[in-house]
């Protein structure tokens, strides 16, 4: 099984988007396996399309149609938070509508400082994203 995971690549491209006077958040992110017996191969498009001062709803959509992947869903979410400049979020979204899929996230000011409360809590911090789930950038 590790074999087959080795083979899979992910590409997240942010993009900011201008609606009237907020940046609006998107990011996309293609999948593919070439490992023998492994079919993966599929888009998301993660994309704020309404934002108020402690809350967003995006827009996911798939291509081909599927389940959503709740790790591309994370990492999106996790892209919003930095892109907002925010520091936490609540680990449960709330679903707004199935079709099309829009989801809303809620972000707090503050958390408590150890892991596990956070996670006690359902609070996912700014800092769990950019370990874990946010892609690594290079430095100069």
């Amino acid at each position: 099984m590790r074999s087959s995971l080795s083979a899979i690549f992910a590409f997240m491209v942010p993009v900011l988007v201008t609606a009237a006077d907020v940046e609006l958040f998107s990011t996309s992110m293609h999948k593919e396996s070439a490992a023998p017996g492994v079919r993966l191969n599929y888009s998301m498009t993660f994309t704020e399309i309404e934002r108020g001062e402690a809350t967003s709803i995006v827009e996911i959509v798939y291509t081909p149609s599927r389940n959503p992947d709740e790790v591309d869903v994370l990492r999106g979410a996790c892209g919003l938070m930095k892109a907002r400049g925010e520091k936490f979020m609540l680990s449960t979204l709330r679903v707004v509508s199935r079709e099309p899929l829009r989801e809303e996230i809620t972000f707090v000011k503050s958390a408590p400082e150890d892991f596990w409360k956070q996670m006690a809590a359902g609070i996912v911090s700014l800092t769990e994203c950019e370990k874990n789930w946010l892609p690594k950038v290079p430095a100069n």
